[in-house]
Parts: structure tokens; sequence; C-alpha cells
């Protein structure tokens, strides 16, 4: 009887290790994951809050600790008035409230979606977003423009 619990243990235990690194059921896509980041970012500066400074931790559990260190006030080549990861200065009113992505392409621990801010052909922003898997979830490792044709 004793051998037969400690079999299930350490099936148990084996199991769980075999598990170690990879992301859970319940991990968001990398598409998933951008539209949450995008739709909380933009309402977050739609509220004049400055997510780098105000709301560090939320941006960690969407930004790789790379793209983080570069964004630091100061770090940034983009200018003070440009936001990298919007690549623009300002928002449109409906980009927090329309985001979108295409499904991710995932290579490895690396994936790419195209996300859609906006609603109207005025306000609409394409952007290609690159992710990486960190301690376990998908984040945000650059942003580019999409092209038009993407």
């Amino acid at each position: 009887m004793r051998a037969t619990i400690y079999l299930f243990l350490l099936c148990g235990v084996l199991g769980n290790l075999a598990m170690c690194g990879q992301p859970s059921a319940t991990t968001p896509s990398p598409d998933q994951a951008a539209v949450a980041f995008y739709q909380w970012y933009v309402q977050e500066i739609d509220k004049a809050h400055i997510p780098m400074s105000s709301s560090l931790e939320q941006m960690k559990q969407y930004v790789s600790a790379p793209l983080l260190k570069k964004l630091q006030p100061g770090k940034r080549a983009e200018g003070p008035d440009a936001d990298y990861l919007l690549k623009a200065q300002d928002t449109l009113e409906d980009w927090g409230t329309h985001v979108a992505a295409s499904p991710a392409k995932i290579t490895g621990n690396k994936s790419q979606t195209i996300v859609t801010l906006g609603a109207t052909s005025e306000s609409k922003r394409r952007l290609t977003v690159d992710l990486i898997q960190e301690d376990g979830k998908w984040k945000i490792s650059s942003v580019s423009l999409a092209n038009k044709l993407e």
C-alpha cells in the first residue's frame, strides 16, 4: 500500500516538474496579452496618468524587462513628446475602447501580432508588436508602425 502511495506522489512531483517553465493553460496568448495591455495603457494615458511612473508594477506585467529599461525617462530615443508604445504623441478618442489584434505568429519564445487601435479609417493606428516569453508570460519586447499591407 505504501509503495502505491509513494508511486502516486512521485508521479505527481515528476508531472509538476515537467510543467516547470511552461505557460499554464490560463496564460493569455500573445495577441490576448497585447490587447489587454493596450486597453489598459491607453485608458491610463487618457486619464492623464504616466504609466511608467504611476503604474510601473502594472507595466512590468506587460512589458519585457529590457524594453522597460529602454523606456526609462531620459533613455528614450523617441523624443520627449512621442510615446514609443503607441508610436504617437497623443491618443485618439476611440483607441482605448477599440483594440484588436491579429492571431500571433509564434516561433519558440517569440511572437508577433498586429495591434489595431481605433474603429474608423481616420482613427486607426496599426502597430507591429513583438513579444517574448518572460516569467511564463508574453510581454512586449518592441513596437513599430505596421505596414499598410500587413
